[in-house]
């Protein structure tokens, strides 16, 4: 295992390849060693456009104690004032699970972030839903204490937490080539800041077309902000597979849909500060590997957005210093 920094207050780690989805998963993909720091000059007001993401890069290394005594004193309190304030979801006779996501668990928590829902679900809640659909899951629901979204309308902001039992350590749930290569490590709290969008249109220069676009639809960003976890490869795979299959630095999870298909995604970086994705099939729910060049283009611009809309809030930005010249 690798040397590991911390963000927001300190108890935020994580590394992971991609191979989880989201909110509970908020545990099961995050974030790493990384520095963070203060927003760059002319960022300051959210809603900027000031701020580029190679401005943003460029104030690496990102780690002080301005930002972290800032995250301390404005953010932390004001974001646990309003988890505070979620309520308990009741368990529904029927729990609406999307058709095109594969594992029931995935599917209830992606389903309460596709009607907008706002308050909290408990591990026993899970397991009602998880007996009610007759279907089996990889989230290690006996693991989660609850799963927060929370949406502060007056600001126009959304929250997102999983809670787990304990720091957890578990194998990792999905295979890579028939083998699971290696251990989940996760802080027992994850937070991150959320974003919907309904569309966003993505670059993917090519040879023969460098204004070339695609579109992804129904997205979801989750950009970690406090806690974290770690994915850590096994050291013999990850000599063996190099680039294709690194212990990775993450950032934060994305859901969108992409030609009619609905994908979980981890975003961030290697220990060099390379970029590095990992995308989830979730009607499949397999890890796609390796991932494809137009979902790596996706990560690309995911990556790039999440760095900005962080660093315009001045919240916590996990990006080794070497990932300024990605």
């Amino acid at each position: 295992m690798r040397n590991r920094a911390h963000f927001g207050t300190g108890s935020g780690r994580a590394r992971l390849l991609g191979s989880a989805a989201v909110a509970a998963a908020l545990a099961l993909l995050t974030l790493s060693s990384a520095r963070l720091g203060p927003a760059p000059a002319g960022a300051r007001e959210a809603g900027s456009e000031a701020a580029t993401i190679g401005e943003a890069s460029a104030a690496n290394p990102f780690q002080s104690e301005d930002t972290r005594a800032r995250f301390l004193r404005v953010w932390k309190p004001r974001i646990e004032d309003v988890l505070a304030q979620a309520g308990a979801l009741p368990v529904p006779e029927e729990p609406y699970l999307p058709p095109d996501i594969k594992d029931p668990v995935f599917g209830y928590l992606i389903g309460m972030f596709d009607r907008k829902m706002s308050g909290f679900v408990t591990g026993d809640h899970l397991q009602a839903v998880l007996e009610a659909s007759d279907r089996k899951s990889r989230v290690p629901r006996e693991q989660i204490q609850r799963v927060l979204c929370v949406r502060e309308r007056q600001r126009d902001l959304i929250w997102a937490r999983a809670e787990f039992v304990r720091d957890l350590r578990l194998p990792v749930p999905y295979s890579i080539l028939g083998y699971h290569p290696g251990r989940l490590v996760s802080s027992a709290a994850v937070t991150a800041r959320q974003w919907e969008m309904e569309r966003m249109v993505v670059p993917n220069p090519g040879k023969e077309d460098a204004s070339a676009t695609l579109e992804i639809t129904d997205v979801t960003l989750l950009a970690f902000v406090e806690g974290g976890v770690e994915m850590d490869i096994d050291g013999w795979l990850d000599a063996l597979m190099g680039d294709s299959l690194d212990d990775t630095y993450m950032l934060g999870l994305a859901v969108f849909r992409y030609n009619d298909t609905r994908y979980a995604m981890a975003l961030g970086y290697n220990s060099k500060g390379e970029p590095r994705s990992g995308a989830l099939h979730l009607s499949e729910d397999e890890v796609r590997f390796p991932t494809p060049d137009d979902l790596k283009a996706v990560a690309r611009y995911l990556r790039k957005q999440m760095v900005r809309r962080l660093t315009l809030m001045e919240l916590p930005v996990a990006v080794p210093a070497q990932a300024s010249k990605s």
